[in-house]
């Protein structure tokens, strides 16, 4: 495996272009068991240059993203804190607002959990409440 990791940061122009042709290339004359994986913003460069690898691409705006990320809050989170005590809308409205924080990065709900976990376990013996997800701070993801 080889992780390159926020291609888009390396700056656009002749050593950018040099790099995704080498990797755009390159792989191609690899065995099967070397995998590549890239992280980037979807620039129309680096898309171009990796067509041909045909990749599988993760877009954290498809709708399959979402459906994970929510999963993972239904369960995760909501399942596992006293969240899952909150009457059904608003344990509703505290799925939506933890995926709607996490903007499409599994990470960021990570932290989310994290935040909620240690609430929850802090020893001020209360449930967790819509609102606390709601104040989540902001500078923790």
């Amino acid at each position: 495996y080889f992780l390159v990791n926020a291609l888009d940061e390396l700056r656009p122009g002749a050593g950018r272009a040099q790099f995704l042709r080498i990797v755009g290339g390159g792989l191609l004359k690899l065995p099967p068991q070397v995998y590549l994986l890239i992280t980037s913003r979807p620039e129309a460069d680096i898309r171009a240059h990796l067509r041909a690898l045909s990749p599988f691409v993760v877009d954290k705006y498809e709708e399959l993203q979402r459906l994970d990320l929510r999963a993972f809050a239904e369960r995760r989170i909501i399942g596992e804190t006293s969240l899952q005590l909150l009457p059904a809308d608003e344990r509703a409205k505290a799925m939506e607002a933890l995926v709607a924080r996490a903007d499409g990065v599994f990470l960021a709900l990570r932290f989310c959990r994290e935040h909620l976990v240690r609430l929850d376990g802090g020893g001020d013996a209360r449930a967790l409440t819509l609102q606390d997800v709601e104040e989540m701070p902001a500078s923790m993801i």
